[in-house]
């Protein structure tokens, strides 16, 4: 910790200095094997974070992969029989979304019949109702041992986290502060974009 005024709290982090608002959370640790032991269990969090954005982007987001199947004169029909979408965050608004310690449960849903931006889907269990998406919201998924791999390495992720919180709340409370946050790993949402990037 670098300083602190009535409002915020100035910390250092490994390449740059960040202000936490009152409201947040922090853990005074002043051991290093502590420091070391949390460092550890961050560094696997985000490993496992960042392999789960991986898993879901590995098949391609569909619109890109629709536009490269256009362009070489391929047929406009489903590209892989299902694709993985991740539901957004319900009743908390956009912000969840790059929580990190929000790891949503990824939805299968069955590719029916595409048009130039949308996609016709259906749920996996047998119901005869289907609804269009946004192409560019889903990904690929090719096989079922694509599916299972992909939540393998979710519930993965979620272990991770839940270690990483625990690490956390062992240390207590910074005084004055309520709410658990960073130093965190980068929420799901942002790394799912980072990997599209490299794409």
């Amino acid at each position: 910790m670098l300083g602190e005024t009535p409002a915020q709290v100035r910390v250092q982090l490994p390449t740059t200095t960040a202000q936490i608002y009152h409201g947040q959370r922090l853990c005074p640790v002043q051991d290093l094997p502590t420091r070391t032991a949390l460092t550890a269990a961050y560094t696997a969090f985000q490993t496992a974070l960042t392999a789960f954005a991986t898993a879901i982007t590995a098949g391609g987001r569909y619109d890109q992969q629709a536009a490269t199947a256009r362009s070489q004169d391929r047929a406009l029909t489903a590209l892989t029989p299902t694709v993985i979408q991740i539901p957004g965050p319900l009743g908390t608004g956009g912000a969840r979304c790059y929580n990190p310690f929000h790891i949503p449960r990824p939805l299968r849903l069955r590719a029916l019949t595409p048009t130039a931006k949308m996609l016709r889907v259906q749920a996996l269990t047998g119901s005869p109702i289907s609804w269009a998406v946004q192409q560019r919201s889903v990904f690929c998924c090719p096989s079922d041992d694509t599916w299972t791999a992909l939540l393998a390495v979710r519930d993965h992720a979620v272990a991770q986290g839940q270690a990483w919180q625990a690490a956390l709340s062992a240390q207590g409370d910074y005084p004055h502060h309520t709410r658990r946050v960073a130093p965190a790993p980068a929420g799901l949402r942002r790394l799912i974009r980072a990997e599209e990037g490299h794409r």
